[in-house]
């Protein structure tokens, strides 16, 4: 994280929390876990500045969750605040 700030690329940074429900379906059912896929769960949320896709995986690739066996999803974001 300190890097990234250091180098200008971290947007923000956001932790979920363990608590959460997880709404889904058309019936809207809800589960008082968070959403988990294959058994895995989302820990953190980095929004980096990139000129472009590569560049953002070429950022991704200095994450340090890999020493941890972990994974890193790297994709385009659009801010759809106040449309």
């Amino acid at each position: 994280m300190g890097g990234l700030a250091k180098s200008g690329n971290l947007a923000g940074g956001y932790r979920p929390d363990n608590d959460g429900v997880t709404i889904s379906g058309t019936e809207k059912s809800v589960k008082s876990t968070p959403y988990m896929s294959d058994g895995e769960l989302v820990s953190s949320v980095l929004i980096i500045k990139a000129d472009n896709l590569d560049a953002a995986k070429a950022i991704a690739n200095n994450c340090p969750i890999f020493e941890f066996g972990g994974s890193v999803e790297v994709r385009p974001i659009t801010d759809m605040a106040g449309q």
